[in-house]
């Protein structure tokens, strides 16, 4: 046999043998039918429509926590105000300051009542 020959034989043997082996690595006919197709397709777009409601539903969530956090963010900048308003209001010269405008009289002489035992009464 000559060398032309014997080439192209063992040429269409491998072209033969890759058919083989594709046909055997191909998917079956129910599974690339039009029917499997559409199921698949069907599936995707279900797919889709859902990570597009989750993503929906997380973006709304995300800016609900970001007005919380603007509205905690602003109550603790009232509540630091209102602390030091506090603070004002309960030092000593601010208390000195509101006794002088109510015309209060000071009281120098308390007298002290020790009792003899368990029960103090009053007499008038």
């Amino acid at each position: 046999m000559s060398l032309r020959l014997t080439v192209k034989y063992k040429f269409r043997a491998a072209v033969s043998m890759w058919r083989m082996v594709w046909r055997s690595l191909a998917l079956p006919g129910w599974l690339t039918g039009r029917a499997s197709r559409l199921i698949l397709g069907g599936f995707v777009m279900v797919m889709a429509v859902v990570y597009a409601l989750q993503i929906n539903s997380l973006s709304t969530s995300g800016y609900a926590i970001h007005t919380l956090e603007k509205q905690i963010s602003g109550l603790e900048s009232e509540l630091q105000t209102m602390n030091t308003d506090i603070a004002a209001a309960q030092s000593l010269t601010t208390i000195q300051k509101r006794i002088a405008g109510l015309s209060l009289v000071s009281e120098s002489g308390a007298a002290q009542l020790k009792s003899a035992g368990d029960i103090v009464v009053a007499q008038r």
